[in-house]
C-alpha cells in the first residue's frame, strides 16, 4: 500500500504530461461531442446552446493562462507610385496596418538590396527621311506672248508664245530647226524669245571640232568675258564663219576669223589684226544681243544678216543674181545652237543647204 502511495505524485505528473493544461478546451469539446452521440455511432444535430456553451468554456480557459491571441497581421497593400526601384513597393503598406514580423523585415532587406532599378526600354532610333522629289524646271515667260522657259535633263525647255514648244530632243537640244526658223516659210523669220543662260552648251574643247581654232582659245577667253559671252559662242562663230582663219577675206570684203563686214570694221583699225578681230566680234554680238533685249536667237540671225520678217525667197535672192555666196545661210541656226556649241560639227547639219553648191 505505501508503494502505491508513494508512486501518486508520479502517475499525476504522467498524466500532466500526456494532458497539459492548454489542451483543456479541446478535451472538453471532445468530451461534449462524445455525449451527443448515439450508441451507434452517428452523431445528432448539434444545439447552439451547446456551442455556445463550449465557446465561452474555451474563452474562459484562455483567459486564466493569462495571454491573448495574437491578432492576425493585415495584408500590406502595395502603393503604386513612381519609384525607380521595385523595393520602394514592397516596403510601403496602410498606415494602420501592423508592423512587419522578423521574417518579413529580412525578406524585405534582402529584396530591397537586390532590386535593380527600372529604365524604360530605349526607343527605336527615328526612320531616316525619303528623299524629296526633284523639283520640275524653272517656267519664265518668253516669246513676246507668254510662255514657259527653262531647261531640264540636257534640253532647252521652252514653250513660246507665238511659235509653241521648242521640240528639243537628244539630236536637237536647243530645239527644233523648223522652231528655230519660225515663220520663216510663212509671213517672215519670228524668232523665239531665248536667252544665253538659257541655252545648252558644252566647254572648249581642243581636241575635237575646234581643233583647228584652239591657239585661240585664250582671245575667246578674254573678250568672251569682258563681253559676258560664253568662250565657245565666239568659237563658234569663228570656226563656222571662216574654220578660225585669221587672213580669210569674204565674198563681200568680210575680214578676218570672225568674218567682220567692211561696214562695221571701225575707221584706222586694221580689221584683220587678230585681237581685234575678235574683240570686234565680241563686242558686235554684245550689241545685238542688247538691240534684242537679249533674245539669243535673233542675235544669232543677225550676225549672219538675218532679220525678223526675213522669207526663204528674201535669203536665196543673191543666188538668182549671181552672188551664190552672198545668200544667207538658211541652216545657220540650227548648225550653230544644234552643233557647234555642243562641240559637233555643224557642217553635217541642216535640211536646207542652199550654199552647197556655191
Amino acid at each position: 500500500m505505501f508503494f502505491l502511495v508513494a508512486l501518486l505524485p508520479f502517475l499525476a505528473l504522467a498524466s500532466a504530461a500526456h494532458n497539459p493544461p492548454h489542451l483543456r478546451h479541446r478535451r472538453l469539446a471532445h468530451s461534449i461531442q462524445m455525449r451527443e452521440e448515439t450508441p451507434n455511432g452517428a452523431k445528432l444535430a448539434r444545439a447552439d446552446a451547446g456551442h455556445a456553451d463550449a465557446l465561452r468554456v474555451i474563452k474562459r480557459t484562455v483567459v486564466k493562462r493569462g495571454q491573448t491571441c495574437r491578432p492576425r497581421q493585415k495584408a500590406a497593400q502595395a502603393v503604386v507610385a513612381p519609384s525607380p526601384s521595385a523595393s520602394s513597393a514592397v516596403a510601403s503598406s496602410s498606415a494602420a496596418a501592423a508592423s512587419p514580423t522578423i521574417e518579413n523585415q529580412n525578406y524585405i532587406a534582402q529584396h530591397s538590396s537586390a532590386a535593380a532599378p527600372w529604365h524604360s526600354p530605349a526607343a527605336p532610333p527615328p526612320a531616316p527621311p525619303k528623299p524629296s522629289p526633284p523639283a520640275p524646271p524653272p517656267q519664265q515667260g518668253g516669246g513676246g506672248g507668254g510662255g514657259g522657259v527653262g531647261q531640264n535633263w540636257g534640253t532647252l525647255q521652252v514653250n513660246d508664245g507665238k511659235c509653241g514648244w521648242c521640240n528639243s530632243n537628244g539630236d536637237q537640244p536647243n530645239g527644233s530647226q523648223d522652231w528655230l526658223n519660225c515663220g520663216l516659210n510663212s509671213g517672215g523669220w519670228t524668232p523665239p524669245h531665248v536667252t544665253v543662260d538659257q541655252l545648252i552648251t558644252k566647254e572648249l574643247d581642243a581636241h575635237g571640232v575646234f581643233a583647228p581654232c584652239a591657239q585661240y582659245f585664250d582671245l575667246f577667253r578674254q573678250y568672251g568675258g569682258e563681253f559676258h559671252i560664253p568662250p565657245i559662242m565666239l568659237a563658234s562663230f569663228a570656226i563656222q564663219e571662216s574654220t578660225c582663219n585669221p587672213g580669210v577675206t569674204g565674198g563681200g570684203g568680210e575680214a578676218g576669223m570672225m568674218q567682220i563686214a567692211p561696214p562695221n570694221c571701225e575707221a584706222g583699225n586694221n580689221c584683220w589684226d587678230l585681237h581685234y578681230n575678235v574683240r570686234r566680234g565680241a563686242q558686235l554680238f554684245r550689241q545685238m544681243l542688247d538691240a534684242n533685249g537679249g533674245n539669243v536667237l535673233a542675235s544669232i540671225g543677225a550676225y549672219n544678216g538675218w532679220r525678223k520678217g526675213m522669207t526663204v525667197d528674201d535669203a536665196t535672192r543673191a543666188r538668182w543674181t549671181g552672188n551664190c555666196r552672198n545668200q544667207n545661210n538658211l541652216d545657220y541656226l540650227t548648225q550653230f545652237l544644234n552643233a557647234w556649241v555642243l562641240g559637233k560639227d555643224g557642217h553635217s547639219v541642216g535640211s536646207y543647204w542652199n550654199l552647197k553648191d556655191c
